[in-house]
């Protein structure tokens, strides 16, 4: 019962703005889990794109290309804290032979093996290929709005309701 009783003053001690503002952390997060989180962003807009417009193709890889890397990008791995693969696939399209090497995102590593085939994908040029396992950079970024946006509502909300009633 002490702690209650602690608690109750702690919230009379903060101002009315502080304590409506945080009620508005519920709402926030609600309307990110429903309508932002599922947005494709980034890396799932582009391979959407991609299958969309049919730029899809089957990747086969180079045996003597395959490199298990480690997180400075060297060959030499000890242990398998921060590995992640980098191999040289070819694929076909239209006829004409594209080889390039693909990495996968340290970031996102699994400890999946190597694959032999993968699927990859291109928006315009079939030279710029990438493959579901690239760096996701701007869906990162996206996941971390996503998680500071109630956040940074709240405080704009506490704001707003200070200076709306300090006139």
């Amino acid at each position: 019962m002490e702690s209650f009783n602690m608690f109750m003053e702690e919230i009379n001690s903060q101002p009315w703005q502080f304590n409506v503002g945080f009620l508005t952390l519920i709402p926030s997060y609600i309307f990110v889990i429903k309508v932002l989180y599922d947005k494709k962003v980034g890396l799932k807009k582009k391979i959407d794109k991609a299958v969309k417009n049919g730029n899809i193709a089957e990747a086969t890889i180079h045996k003597d290309d395959a490199y298990r890397l480690g997180r400075n990008r060297s060959r030499r791995v000890h242990g398998n804290m921060g590995e992640y693969y980098s191999a040289r696939y070819t694929y076909v399209v239209n006829g004409k032979t594209y080889c390039k090497t693909f990495y996968s995102d340290p970031r996102e590593h699994t400890g999946s093996p190597l694959r032999t085939k993968i699927k990859v994908y291109w928006l315009d040029n079939p030279r710029k290929a990438f493959w579901s396992e690239a760096s996701n950079r701007v869906g990162y970024l996206y996941q971390l709005f996503c998680i500071c946006y109630p956040w940074i509502f709240f405080m704009v909300f506490v704001r707003v309701l200070t200076a709306i009633t300090q006139r």
